[in-house]
């Protein structure tokens, strides 16, 4: 009887609730503990998704980057080679020029040959060695100014040429 007592009198109302508080608290944890668990794994789930999206967005990033680099070597390289097919042009007008330059020169030394033995000729009359010495300086003044024109404009061929390619090649990286 004293146990009935004991369960039924203040002491076993604060015992019963004292063991309800116990597994209420306990219960409490228990919840908590699965709520904390949930909210954890669906943050857990939006971080793998957002590096999910960022590993994405990196890949396609360095992607394009590669592709327009390789577009931009692309187009660099094709100005390169048409710039040499230029030059090459421009040496075969200059060896051009140069077998021309040779031809007029020939001609000008026969002529001046043929000229100077003219002056010699007895028969042709005074004044001839003026004339030889002034044909002598004309022919080398035009030789002189020849050769002269002739680098420059080689000269003026590679620089007009290297700055164009130098225009297209930054044309083609702007944009």
């Amino acid at each position: 009887m004293d146990l009935v007592k004991a369960l039924f009198g203040w002491k076993g109302l604060a015992a019963a609730c004292g063991v309800c508080l116990l597994a209420g608290t306990f219960a409490g944890h228990k919840v908590e503990a699965w709520r904390q668990g949930v909210k954890y794994s669906a943050l857990v789930a939006t971080n793998a998704k957002g590096m999910q999206d960022y590993s994405d967005r990196a890949y396609r990033a360095e992607t394009a980057q590669r592709e327009e680099g390789e577009r931009r070597q692309d187009e660099k390289d094709t100005i390169q080679n048409e710039a040499r097919d230029r030059i090459a042009v421009i040496q075969a007008d200059a060896v051009r020029a140069a077998g021309e330059r040779d031809r007029l020169r020939g001609q000008l030394a026969a002529f001046t040959a043929s000229h100077r033995s003219a002056g010699a000729d007895p028969a042709a009359g005074a004044g001839g060695p003026p004339a030889a010495d002034s044909l002598d300086l004309l022919a080398i003044m035009f030789s002189e100014s020849d050769d002269t024109a002739g680098i420059l404009a080689s000269a003026l061929d590679r620089s007009r040429d290297a700055g164009l390619t130098c225009e297209r090649q930054y044309e083609s990286l702007k944009h």
